[in-house]
């Protein structure tokens, strides 16, 4: 052990000593310093000797360590920004992107205001174009004209014809208080939703080659299965791999690119504003091969787009169906289309997503409603297997291929999918299955529907909500069709005790087997929590806090003791 005057030595701030300095000062305040550092000046006697003294400064030990520590703070801190503050794409590509959805013009504009060619408009660079935008009502389109949706094919190239079949969505499915005694005129902003009653395009011809976007990389060696993005993927950059949502405010598309040109005109025959790319993720589309043999594959696809349905001066309305779902039978050259067909699915009891804006014209000075409803039918069907168009035409003398005879060379008989002889494959289930959870993640947990559920709850002694829940979802109108079903009781009451529980928009809910509701939130709460990167660490902030809501669930049964069925 120490004695207790050497704890005290420890304990005393050790002093260095830093450096010596000498100097000559001017005592007489007449000279100049020399570069030796003496000083002369004008004399009349004899030179005086120049006087010299030493500082020393010392300064404690301890304080020189911690510039090393807070430089090690400082080191570290600029790390972490770094990771969490997404990069700045290179601004070359970027303006060339820009560009092709506004133009030339619409870059010089921008140009003309960015000062310090940053590729971003800082508060003051932005101030001297608020006059120029407060009285803005509009957007310039940029959209292609109708000559787009009339395809021109190459030479040697098949083409084949695609129907649109649409039925417009049904007003009384909405839940807008006085929805079907409302006056739709021209300033209302469901205007658009009342006037669409028909497809832009009834059907429209498409060439084989377009189609080859929906191959995969690989034709030769085919992994069933397994799913790939049919368009390129945007790096969102930033630790959590965020996308960002688009602007609501807006009224046009923008100008397709060759990539996605056959969507935007397959989108297109139904109304003259698709948007390929959606406002909010998970954005794109995503196809899998369900099936293949020596000649064909079996492409099964789920695409997530929507539509805007306003023209100015009428504030936008978006129009989100919940998917687009497909099937298309193509060569592995991509040179012939036997069969293609796509719809948005209409077997739940609501199908559509709506919001529109209200108020100002602009999002800070205005709400966005909501609303969920059900469309019939939104289809579209080929015609006959693709093939050359009718001798002796030539496809660069015909600008409007619709009025071909492209029967004249009669295609062959238009087979489905599964009248196909296959090599291998798998269902197409499995496959939709695949798709949807490259989408949303969370899928490799199985949902079932509540009915079932409840069942396997009860059966297992599981809570609701894989290997401690059994995992459900269901939306509102299920909900009370549930309670109304006088044929199950035990499920209407459970369906009546949810729907008391039931708050706007989302709710999640832990189950007891029992029916008991242990533990809930609503959505808007949930998306509002906060969480410190110290909490989460790299893993995405929604899903550290979805895995506490479920852990407090479990703790909440456990600590009451699992209720009994």
């Amino acid at each position: 052990m120490m004695e207790a005057d050497e704890v005290g030595k420890m304990n005393k701030p050790k002093r260095r000593k830093v450096e010596t300095v000498t100097a000559n000062p001017d005592l007489n305040g007449d000279g100049t310093q020399q570069t030796d550092g003496s000083m002369e000046g004008s004399r009349t006697g004899s030179e005086k000797p120049a006087k010299s003294f030493a500082i020393t400064v010392q300064v404690p030990k301890w304080l020189c360590y911690s510039g090393v520590v807070i430089s090690v703070l400082v080191a570290l801190t600029a790390v972490l920004v770094s990771l969490v503050t997404p990069e700045r794409p290179d601004l070359s590509e970027w303006m060339a992107e820009v560009q092709d959805r506004v133009g030339k013009d619409g870059v010089a504009l921008f140009t003309a205001y960015d000062l310090n060619r940053d590729g971003y408009l800082s508060v003051l660079e932005f101030e001297p174009l608020i006059p120029h935008l407060e009285n803005l009502t509009s957007v310039v389109s940029v959209m292609p004209k109708d000559e787009f949706f009339h395809y021109t094919p190459k030479d040697g190239e098949e083409v084949f014809i695609i129907d649109a079949d649409f039925e417009p969505l049904q007003l009384e499915t909405m839940t807008k208080e006085g929805i079907l005694t409302m006056d739709f005129g021209a300033s209302n902003p469901l205007y658009g939703l009342k006037s669409w009653q028909t497809p832009h395009m009834p059907n429209a011809v498409f060439g084989a080659m377009e189609f080859s976007i929906f191959l995969p990389k690989d034709t030769e060696n085919v992994a069933l299965g397994k799913p790939y993005h049919i368009l390129p993927q945007k790096p969102t950059g930033g630790l959590f791999d965020a996308p960002s949502h688009l602007s609501s405010a807006r009224f046009y598309p923008p100008a397709p690119k060759e990539q996605d040109s056959v969507l935007y005109r397959l989108l297109g025959m139904m109304h003259s504003r698709p948007f390929v790319e959606m406002r909010f993720p998970p954005r794109g589309t995503v196809a899998c091969v369900r099936a293949y043999n020596s000649k064909y594959l079996h492409i099964v696809f789920r695409m997530h787009a929507e539509y805007q349905l306003n023209e100015p001066p009428t504030n936008p309305f978006w129009f989100t169906p919940a998917q687009f779902a497909g099937d298309l039978v193509i060569s592995r050259d991509g040179s012939h289309i036997a069969y293609f067909h796509m719809e948005v699915p209409n077997t739940r009891r609501l199908n559509v997503d709506m919001e529109w804006l209200s108020g100002g014209s602009s999002e800070n000075d205005q709400g966005m409603e909501v609303d969920i409803g059900y469309m019939p039918k939104m289809e579209w069907t080929i015609t006959g297997a693709s093939h050359l168009p009718a001798e002796g035409q030539s496809a660069s003398e015909n600008k409007n291929p619709e009025e071909q005879d492209l029967q004249e060379k009669a295609p062959e008989d238009l087979k489905k999918p599964d009248e196909f002889l296959w090599d291998s494959l798998i269902d197409q289930e499995s496959a939709l299955r695949l798709i949807e959870t490259e989408f949303y993640p969370f899928k490799v947990v199985t949902y079932h529907n509540l009915t079932k559920a409840h069942q396997l709850s009860r059966e297992q002694n599981k809570p609701i909500h894989a290997q401690r829940f059994v995992s459900t979802w269901a939306l509102v109108v299920d909900l009370q069709a549930l309670e109304k079903d006088e044929n199950d009781p035990v499920m209407s009451e459970f369906a009546k005790t949810l729907l008391s529980e039931y708050e706007f928009p989302v709710m999640m809910m832990v189950i007891a087997p029992n029916g008991t509701i242990v533990h809930k939130v609503n959505a808007n709460e949930f998306l509002d929590m906060e969480s410190s990167v110290f909490e989460t660490g790299l893993q995405n902030p929604s899903s550290f806090q979805y895995e506490q809501f479920l852990k407090e669930g479990l703790r909440k049964l456990e600590g009451e003791s699992l209720p009994a069925a």
